[in-house]
């Protein structure tokens, strides 16, 4: 059994008369399955971090793409004081302070914040944790991303009533997210996923010696990471979640076209362009290729990632899942953005541009793209760059999202959802001009749930909402009702479709989704259904 954090307090007075404390008086000395971490304390020694925790062992030469393995014992006391690496990937976007990165292979760690009174008083397992999984399009993604400060999000949050807050890597990309046959007959996709499985058992195992709950965990993330965790919630055994409740912005559950008839021809590519060919066994030989080159090669090749069924813990297409009623049974946040879909189709221009979106889903046949024509019709958007726009969000995030909020709400679990509503008036240089004309944008939320205040206007209410939004978030993670504590109303979705709008005025509105919103999405999720069936393995 793990021996309870051996964080002291020394006492340097009697009881009556302690004088305040020092940060020598505070050890952050923690006891972890590999052996013993040191934090690092805040200069105003509220919160401890503990940083490039590694939770798996390297997985270079021959663990490239494989499963995770379990990490080594530390020698000594591990240094956890300075972030670890990034995971392989191109260069960092700008958009949210996009830097620290290092990329490397050697990447499998996870960053914790936690409340310093908690350790020191010794108060353990009693907090409820939150682990974050990034969003990235599974291509990129970094838990040492500025955005993601911990410490920042911890101090945002309620005094005395704070969460313990877990970030962690997981592999993207060529590394993490590729499908091929070969990596199929060898039980070597979905590596990303698999990751983030080692995270959240890491968590169960280890989160009570930095004052955390383990059975008090909720499954926090963004786009990607979102969609992540929707897998989680109908992957593996169902009836034995790895977490207990799930936030999710921007994601839910597609078909996953991630199968080798489509994928075999980009990776084949990718196998030739680093002399690989007729290689014997091919994924040696791509073990050997060095990690920028093989992820250079990979882009040019135009290999492609997204979670696949691989037999193992991803048994079946989630949409064939959800149509079962197969899903964790935890109650969930339910986030998306009015404008989702601006993000990804700003090259649609005109009303053919429009039909070529829908005809790029391989799924929709010719009579599906005359039925996407009457549901989406140029003609009723102020351009066809918004009609298409409003295609791709529903299809991608929105509708999934209401799928989940159904299957979830049938099995009787509670669910929150929302449109957060609140187009940026700061940006960072790197993507002001492009935001600009992108409305309420994919990703536009994630400032205010994370208390960036580079970009959160200091005068017009946005820190005000920010502080709601966290403060939201976390009473979720405490069992409470969302916004309960800042006297916000949140009905459940139930059976009514119910949502509120996160926005600066008339915060909290509650609304219906509307009827021809629900027309498209029972259109895309029957052919999403239809899809996931003739591909189910």
């Amino acid at each position: 059994m793990l021996l309870q954090s051996i964080v002291t307090l020394v006492l340097v007075a009697a009881a009556a008369a302690v004088p305040a404390i020092e940060p020598r008086a505070i050890s952050t000395v923690v006891e972890v399955e590999a052996g013993f971490l040191k934090g690092k304390l805040s200069a105003d020694q509220t919160i401890v971090s503990y940083l490039g925790i590694p939770y798996a062992a390297p997985p270079v030469g021959n663990l490239r793409f494989r499963p995770p393995q379990p990490a080594a014992a530390f020698k000594g006391t591990y240094d956890a004081t300075k972030m670890g690496n990034s995971c392989m990937q191109g260069p960092a976007p700008q958009f949210y302070g996009g830097v620290n990165q290092n990329n490397s292979e050697d990447c499998l760690n996870l960053n914790i914040f936690a409340p310093a009174k908690a350790i020191v008083a010794g108060d353990y397992s009693t907090l409820p944790v939150i682990v974050y999984l990034y969003g990235g399009g599974f291509n990129d993604g970094y838990n040492n991303l500025p955005l993601y400060d911990g410490a920042a999000l911890l101090k945002a949050m309620p005094a005395g009533e704070q969460a313990i807050v877990v970030v962690p890597n997981y592999r993207t990309n060529i590394f993490g997210f590729a499908t091929s046959n070969e990596l199929l007959a060898e039980g070597s996709v979905n590596a990303g996923i698999l990751d983030q499985k080692a995270v959240f058992e890491w968590v169960r195992k280890n989160i009570a010696n930095f004052g955390g709950d383990p059975n008090k965990v909720t499954a926090w993330g963004e786009s990607a990471g979102a969609i992540t965790i929707a897998t989680h919630m109908v992957s593996g055994d169902v009836t034995k979640p790895l977490f207990d409740r799930a936030i999710l912005q921007s994601g839910g559950l597609f078909a996953f076209g991630n199968i080798p008839p489509i994928t075999q021809g980009g990776f084949d590519s990718l196998v030739a362009a680093v002399g690989c060919s007729g290689k014997t066994p091919v994924l040696d030989c791509l073990r050997k290729v060095p990690a920028q080159k093989l992820f250079d090669s990979a882009a040019a090749a135009g290999v492609s990632y997204l979670p696949a069924v691989d037999g193992k813990y991803v048994k079946q297409q989630p949409q064939v899942a959800l149509s079962k009623g197969q899903i964790y049974k935890i109650p969930a946040i339910l986030l998306d953005n009015t404008n989702e879909g601006t993000f990804f189709t700003t090259s649609v221009q005109t009303a053919d541009d429009v039909t070529n979106l829908f005809k790029g889903f391989g799924f929709f046949n010719a009579d599906a793209v005359a039925q996407l024509q009457k549901l989406y019709p140029v003609s009723s958007f102020a351009s066809p760059f918004l009609a298409g726009a409003e295609f791709y969000g529903d299809l991608v995030f929105k509708c999934p999202e209401r799928l989940l909020a159904k299957t979830l709400t049938a099995a009787g679990q509670s669910v929150f959802k929302g449109r957060f509503n609140v187009k940026p008036t700061v940006t960072l240089p790197a993507g002001g001009s492009f935001f600009s004309l992108l409305g309420v944008f994919h990703s536009a939320e994630m400032p205010f749930v994370w208390s960036f205040q580079q970009t959160i206007n200091q005068s017009n209410g946005e820190k005000a909402f920010s502080q709601n939004m966290i403060s939201s978030w976390n009473d979720f993670a405490f069992g409470k009702t969302p916004g309960s504590s800042v006297g916000i109303s949140w009905p459940t979705f139930g059976t009514t479709s119910t949502r509120i709008v996160w926005q600066l005025t008339n915060n909290g509105a509650v609304e219906t989704l509307d009827a021809t919103f629900n027309a498209r999405c029972d259109f895309l999720d029957a052919a999403s259904l239809a899809f996931s069936t003739s591909i189910n393995a």
